[in-house]
């Protein structure tokens, strides 16, 4: 008993202590945020202007040049030498007599027996025809339901799904019955879940950001309602292939993947050369690390009607083996195809051994993949008991018929990589293979067609998605850093706490935008209403995370304070400039005298950066201070009823800078106005503007047409002008380009009045030429920005540019045909530079490849370089030029099932930097291609703009300085390509305390670092930085690349400073912490709560945030 009340007492006394400590410990945390946040900088300004000089700075160390991987495949060498005129063309199967000579062969002593591999499917894609939720509601759900009905009863059957988009909506409709029925199909192995991603991404016009973006949301989605970690990719209807999603995927923990849409004369060749499983690899791997077991379909197109063998496109023989068709709306001569009977089963079984036979025989080791399923196939009862019972017939009949030497079985994808690798091992190896398939072509008309166009169709959408995809990345480091400060006691979690509510909302913008990112819809081929679908919800999303910015700003900025007050600034916060898809405007803001406005700049970006900020006034009485109370150099010039205030500023990487407009009463304090401004006769035939790095001459015609780098005293020859290619109607859409068998013609500028604008900030001159608007601007500023010329375009096109592609073209001394034959560099998703070879054989169409944020062309001396801020076609026609396709119009459908025409246009606004690069030294034929260390920062600064926020109300934050999220700045060859906000394991709808950071490192090549550059970054092998104390990190494990689990590493990782990425690496670790605050304690009661609330001066009615 005695014993008892000591243990009693004892708990007594340590819970009175426990209490104490938990005091002590808000008391400090609180004084630590105060003092954080009230603290002033008394040291030099963190915000200098712009305009200045940067110390040089000398790179530590360079990586050495790096020879591109000698594989048994180089598409990118093989590519040109193809024929592009065959015959075969004409009757679409490119079966020919060596191949049936091979077949026959293979049939008379077989290295291994045949094994057919039938792999049923339904293809559902997230809009197209329908919109996503029409889809959902009249088919997709259908078929989901239909799985777990039907599949418990076909034990032989197997299936497979892709799309997590129609999953998750799917799951939140399901039963408990049908969810738990689900788990088991997929625990057991017949029901396969293949890539996982939200969507099937476009590969061609795509970033690495939302490619990567997309599948781990669906990868996250999977482990979390699933426990599934995805081992096969399936990617069948992209528009063309390209390298970096095998990378993707093989970083992901994916081992192997199945790919279809690749160009016809890549049909042939690995027909021909029994090369269509082969090793993915990327063209700088030496090693094998990246390599990726690909199954590349022999026919073209996914469905059991084209794809049992090789004469499925160019017969009806494959409508034999698909006995699941719709009998309400059948295809006339479908009834000339009849079930499996006891009559015709031999006749049938010796066909469909023949036919896969064939496919077998295009495969050194004797297994075909056999695709069963169409577009939103296997929806009714009926078609699984139908395919069910004619296929088990046939395979009862072929298995028990050893004469006919073949197995035959349902299977996943998983089971077909299975045998494969087996059978590998065994005998052989499969070749590896280097390089891409764009551009995508098919011979369905009986004659090569180049899907091109689609590059560029709808570029204002294509401008908005990047803009939005920038805006997301933006918002999710935020708010990481955000959430990272709240001290919400888990008592008061509920959904009126504004940071659970804006969690919710940012992944919900993250599902839109990686929506956006599927293969019908970032390419704008879907139609018009699935466009406007697709649309708004991106409308929506910029909604959201432009109010989870302003909540995040005010979160960080303001003293700590209450919910309530940081949902008031929802309103009182707004962005410089409107306008998703539009060209943007400028919003203007009014400052009356004597009061001030605060202006918040947010850098996304791990690196610094200098910043051309602009944004419109209805009176010139302002000036512009930093935190730290300095003035900011601002020009003023009129633009309409208003006048347009623009300045230079400097921003620290990932950080928040408060400035200050300030309506001014005396004029002496106001700006002075645009030094010069000429227009039409002032300028004469020919005109100049300049600023410390460049002279830009303009001829008579009103263009560019010289460039004078003072840094090394040369001119380079540059002339821009603008054109358009008239199509060929009916060949070409939203899909297809096909230009006639013309000179493209001109779009003229000449006698149109140019305008020259110079002042201390910026020298630009513009040209309005009716279709395109066209501005040239030079910053005043050593800074990077200051070493590139700025190009802007306006595209307007109407009815009465039907049939037509416009373009931009730049014609330069650069004598690009030297080194390996005539072609340019173009960046592959912003991932890594691949060459691009100019193939006269494929015509215009076939030369236009995509890009998404760089093209190239380089001689032994100098390469130039075109950035872009969102993806089109590019093309190099001859030697020394760039075709930079603009926009598109067609009235007519390109006849690829959509229905309609190309006709939504709408202006378009396209950013551009032109940078000069001199080599030391001429590039090696098998050299890889590296950028310097300035076009990659220029690349990134252009492709992540800054957030920026102007009150509408005076706010004064008690900061005096910029907040930083780490240290320092990442090296320059290092990108934080993402770092995301994980939710709690066990509730997926909150968010927790662990993060996602995803970094690269670049392949530069660093002989091209100048110390006039302006950049104040250095390549290293390690990030040299730490987050500041904001985040407070307990533990950093290497995890796939999309979360999925690996091996703890020997050592420990302590933080940041221990990572390691090798050049072209890209890898993620999460990131635990200990969030500051109450909730780092188990729980709260009410003293505490009421402690809070006294220390920050919190009424005893209002929840403490």
């Amino acid at each position: 008993m005695q014993c008892g009340r000591s243990l009693v007492r004892w708990q007594l006394y340590c819970r009175s202590r426990r209490r104490g400590l938990r005091l002590l410990l808000l008391t400090c945390t609180a004084a630590v945020s105060l003092l954080a946040l009230a603290v002033i900088d008394l040291s030099a300004p963190a915000t200098a202007p712009g305009a200045g000089r940067w110390p040089d700075t000398q790179p530590v160390s360079c990586g050495g040049r790096r020879r591109r991987n000698t594989p048994d495949i180089d598409l990118t060498a093989i590519f040109p030498t193809l024929n592009f005129t065959a015959t075969w063309t004409k009757t679409k199967t490119f079966w020919n007599g060596q191949m049936e000579e091979r077949f026959k062969n293979m049939k008379k002593k077989p290295r291994f027996p045949l094994k057919i591999m039938v792999v049923p499917h339904s293809h559902n894609d997230p809009g197209w025809g329908w919109t996503v939720m029409d889809y959902y509601r009249t088919r997709t759900r259908h078929v989901l339901d239909s799985i777990v009905a039907m599949m418990p009863q076909l034990p032989l059957m197997r299936f497979m799904w892709t799309e997590i988009t129609f999953l998750q909506l799917w799951w939140n409709d399901a039963t408990p019955e049908q969810k738990r029925t689900f788990r088991g199909l997929v625990e057991s192995g017949r029901l396969e879940i293949t890539t996982g991603g939200w969507v099937m991404t476009d590969e061609a016009v795509t970033r690495m950001y939302p490619m990567l973006d997309q599948l781990t949301e669906g990868h996250r989605w999977l482990r979390h309602r699933l426990n599934v970690t995805v081992r096969t990719g399936w990617s069948v209807d992209p528009f063309g292939h390209g390298s970096t999603m095998p990378y993707i995927l093989r970083q992901a923990d994916i081992k192997q993947a199945v790919i279809m849409r690749t160009p016809y004369v890549w049909k042939e060749y690995l027909a021909a050369h029994q090369s269509g499983d082969f090793i993915w690899q990327q063209q700088w791997d030496q090693d094998g690390s990246t390599s990726l077991l690909t199954h590349h379909h022999p026919y073209f197109m996914y469905t059991t009607s084209a794809a049992c063998g090789p004469f499925g496109e160019s017969s009806k023989m494959c409508f034999n083996f698909d006995f699941a068709r719709d009998w309400s709306n059948p295809v006339p001569w479908y009834n000339q195809f009849t079930h499996v009977t006891e009559a015709n089963i031999k006749e049938r079984a010796e066909l469909l051994v023949d036919s896969a036979g064939r496919t077998a025989s295009l495969f050194p080791h004797n297994v075909a993949l056999m695709m069963l399923g169409a577009d939103f196939q296997f929806k009714h009862d009926f078609e699984w008991r139908e395919q069910y019972s004619n296929y088990t017939k046939l395979m009862e009949y072929i298995n028990g018929h050893p004469e006919l030497n073949a197995h035959v079985q349902f299977a996943t994808p998983a089971e077909y990589f299975r045998v494969v690798r087996q059978r590998t091992r065994r005998r052989g190896r499969l070749p590896t293979l280097v390089g891409d398939f764009h551009v995508y072509s098919d011979v369905f008309q009986a004659k090569p067609k180049y899907w091109s166009g689609y590059y560029t169709t709808l570029p204002h959408w294509k401008r908005a998605a990047r803009q939005l995809e920038a805006q997301l990345r933006a918002t999710d480091i935020l708010y990481a850093w955000t959430w990272n400060q709240q001290i919400t006691p888990k008592s008061v979690e509920t959904v009126k706490n504004p940071f659970y509510h804006s969690y919710n909302r940012l992944v919900m913008s993250r599902q839109d935008v990686a929506l956006f990112n599927h293969h019908d819809a970032i390419t704008g081929t879907s139609s018009t209403d699935v466009m406007k679908d697709f649309i708004e919800r991106l409308a929506i999303s910029e909604m959201d995370l432009s109010r989870a910015t302003i909540m995040c700003f005010a979160s960080l900025l303001l003293e700590l304070g209450l919910q309530d007050k940081v949902v008031e600034l929802f309103a009182q916060y707004s962005p410089l400039q409107r306008g998703l898809g539009m060209p943007p405007q400028l919003v203007k803001f009014s400052v009356e005298p004597g009061s001030r406005r605060r202006l918040f700049l947010y850098n996304p970006l791990a690196q610094e950066r200098t910043e051309h900020v602009q944004f419109l006034v209805t009176e010139p009485n302002i000036a512009v201070e930093d935190a730290s109370g300095q003035r900011v150099l601002v020009q003023l010039e009129p633009q309409g009823e208003a006048f347009l205030a623009h300045f230079l500023v400097h921003l620290l990487p990932l950080s928040i800078h408060v400035f200050s407009v300030i309506g001014v009463r005396s004029e002496g304090e106001v700006a002075p106005p645009a030094a010069i401004a000429r227009t039409g006769a002032d300028l004469g035939d020919a005109f100049t503007i300049s600023n410390a790095r460049f002279q830009l001459s303009f001829n008579e015609t009103g263009f560019l047409w010289s460039v004078r780098d003072r840094r090394v005293n040369r001119e380079l020859p540059l002339a821009i002008s603008f054109g358009a290619f008239a199509t060929v109607e009916r060949e070409s859409g939203l899909y297809l380009f096909a230009a006639k068998d013309q000179p493209p013609r001109r779009l003229p500028c000449a006698g149109r009045r140019w305008a020259v604008r110079e002042d201390a900030v910026s020298s630009e001159a513009s040209v309005d030429c009716g279709r395109v608007r066209l501005t040239v601007r030079l910053l005043h500023t050593d800074a990077p920005p200051g070493q590139a010329v700025h190009l802007e375009t306006e595209t307007r096109l109407s009815r009465d540019d039907d049939e037509t592609d416009v373009f931009m073209h730049l014609r330069t001394g650069v004598a690009s045909c030297a080194a390996r034959g005539c072609g340019f560099f173009a960046d592959a998703n912003d991932y890594q530079m691949v060459w691009r070879p100019y193939v006269p054989a494929a015509g215009v169409a076939g030369n236009v490849y995509p890009v998404t944020t760089q093209a190239s062309l380089q001689d032994h001396r100098l390469r130039l370089s075109l950035l872009m801020d969102h993806s089109r076609g590019v093309a190099s026609l001859k030697e020394g030029t760039l075709t930079a396709m603009l926009d598109r119009r067609s009235r007519f459908d390109d006849d690829r099932g959509i229905g309609q025409g190309n006709q939504a246009n709408r202006p378009v606004r396209a950013s551009f930097l032109v940078t000069f690069e001199h080599l030391p030294e001429p590039p090696a034929s098998d050299e890889l291609f590296a950028n310097g260390p300035l076009t990659a920062a220029l690349s990134r600064q252009l492709n992540h703009p800054p957030q920026v926020l102007m009150g509408r109300e005076p706010q004064a934050p008690r900061v005096r300085r910029a907040l930083q999220l780490l240290d320092g700045a990442l090296p320059c060859d290092w990108e934080l390509v993402t770092l995301r906000q994980l939710p709690e394991r066990h509730r997926y709808e909150y968010p927790g305390r662990r993060l996602q950071l995803t970094l690269l490192r670049r392949r530069l090549d660093c002989r091209l670092w100048h110390a006039e550059d302006g950049l104040r970054c250095r390549p290293a092998a390690t990030p040299g930085v730490e987050f500041s104390p904001f985040i407070s990190l307990e533990s950093v494990e290497p995890v796939g690349l999309t979360g999925g689990e690996r091996p703890a590493p020997a050592e420990p990782l302590r933080g940041l400073r221990d990572l390691r990425l090798e050049p072209d690496e890209l890898r993620t670790f999460e990131l635990s912490y200990r969030r500051p605050g109450l909730d780092s304690v188990e729980e709260m009661d009410e003293e505490e709560v009421h402690f809070v609330k006294e220390l920050n001066g919190v009424g005893s009615k209002e929840a403490v945030r």
